[in-house]
């Protein structure tokens, strides 16, 4: 069986894929997908830190993109991808992915290159101890080599662990290569496919606090909250909406009682000045009988 034909260093992405998919189109009818496994077996991720971060960090690609108005893009990891429909042995596992212009739903369980007619456009290893080696590898076997075949765009390599040095490390696809990215004078980086930078911050609210790789909203220059720090937005907003719905309380009461004060300041007027009518009324009767008398008395 042909093998799948991959990107090389002398042809464009686009190229590429038309190829390959003109090379198997005729040949996958023999090709048993079910055959091909979603899992090995393994643990999702050595320790809990990578645990966290490859979790927290696909939802807050989708909040970026959300927020960002943008389509709904593919985001997952920890699955396989497949880049060979003639030998299921030949994947990749990336940790976190990103795909765009795919067609819905935005969740896969496995990752078949031929069927979606690409990699994933970007890919995030959380490295520790054991996959370092590989995760930066540019050898034949090596991750920067077998994604830069496959197409992906931009790649990323974080160590939450920090045995990593710097931590991060990012990779733009330039002529066939997955080639070094520098990074911004704080140890981040940018990301073009994102518009939004990529940063190592201290996370205490997050179940096990440390420093994570964060997505980092362009529009207030924060890190995007997930998990715990949801919960405390949620938390901040309901005490903002509960002091605020009583600042409007005392307002509204404070009207109250200074209209009632007005009601009785306007009822005690115009008890006086009854009062005032009838003492006049009372003079003037007074007077017209003293008139009366006067005239009677002449």
């Amino acid at each position: 069986m042909p093998s799948l034909h991959i990107v090389g260093s002398g042809e464009t992405r686009e190229d590429a894929e038309r190829e390959a998919r003109e090379a198997i189109f005729f040949t996958l009818e023999g090709v048993d997908l079910s055959t091909f496994p979603t899992g090995d077996g393994k643990p999702v991720a050595e320790t809990c830190a990578n645990y966290l971060q490859m979790t927290y960090l696909q939802f807050a690609l989708r909040r970026l993109l959300q927020s960002q108005g943008r389509p709904p893009a593919v985001i997952g990891g920890n699955q396989f991808l497949y880049y060979n429909p003639y030998n299921k042995r030949e994947h990749l596992s990336p940790d976190v992915y990103v795909g765009f212009d795919l067609a819905p739903p935005t969740t896969r369980d496995v990752w078949f290159t031929w069927e979606e007619g690409k990699a994933p456009d970007i890919v995030f290893e959380i490295t520790s101890p054991s996959t370092q080696r590989t995760d930066v590898s540019t050898g034949p076997r090596g991750k920067l080599t077998l994604y830069a075949r496959l197409g992906v765009h931009e790649y990323y390599v974080y160590d939450p662990q920090r045995v990593m040095f710097p931590p991060l490390r990012a990779s733009a696809l330039r002529q066939g290569r997955l080639e070094e990215a520098p990074l911004l004078p704080n140890g981040g980086a940018w990301s073009e496919l994102l518009q939004a930078e990529l940063r190592a911050v201290a996370s205490t609210e997050w179940e096990r606090p440390g420093t994570y790789l964060r997505v980092i909203d362009p529009t207030t220059g924060a890190p995007i909250h997930v998990g715990e720090e949801e919960l405390q937005d949620v938390r901040l907003a309901a005490r903002e909406r509960i002091a605020a719905l009583q600042q409007d309380y005392r307002v509204v009461q404070a009207r109250a009682t200074a209209i009632e004060e007005q009601l009785t300041e306007s009822e005690q007027a115009r008890m006086v000045a009854e009062q005032a009518r009838v003492a006049a009324d009372e003079r003037a009767r007074r007077a017209e009988e003293e008139l009366e008398r006067l005239r009677s008395g002449q």
